[in-house]
C-alpha cells in the first residue's frame, strides 16, 4: 500500500510481475490470499511461537504474547477467501 502511494512505478512492476502481480490483485479485488500462503504462514509462525518458548532472556508476558498475537493473525487469515 505504501509503495503505492508513494512510489508509482514500483507498483506497476509489483502488479505486472509474474510472481508477485496475481496475488496482489487478488487481494484487491477480492480480500483473497492463496491456500500455499495461508499454510506458509501459519507454519511460520507456528516455528517461530515455539522457539520463542526456547529464549530465557524473553520474559514471560512477552513469550506467552506474541504467539497470542500470532494466533488472532492466523485466525484472521485463514478467515480470508481462498484465491
Amino acid at each position: 500500500w505504501a509503495a503505492s502511494k508513494g512510489w508509482p512505478a514500483f507498483e506497476i512492476w509489483l502488479l505486472n510481475h509474474r510472481l508477485f502481480g496475481p496475488p496482489i490483485l487478488q487481494w484487491r479485488r477480492h480480500g483473497a490470499i492463496p491456500r500455499r500462503i495461508k499454510w506458509l504462514s501459519s507454519s511460520m509462525m507456528a516455528i517461530s511461537a515455539i522457539g520463542i518458548q526456547f529464549l530465557p532472556q524473553i520474559p514471560l508476558w512477552l513469550r506467552a504474547g506474541v504467539p497470542a498475537v500470532m494466533l488472532g493473525v492466523g485466525v484472521w487469515l485463514w478467515l480470508r477467501p481462498d484465491a
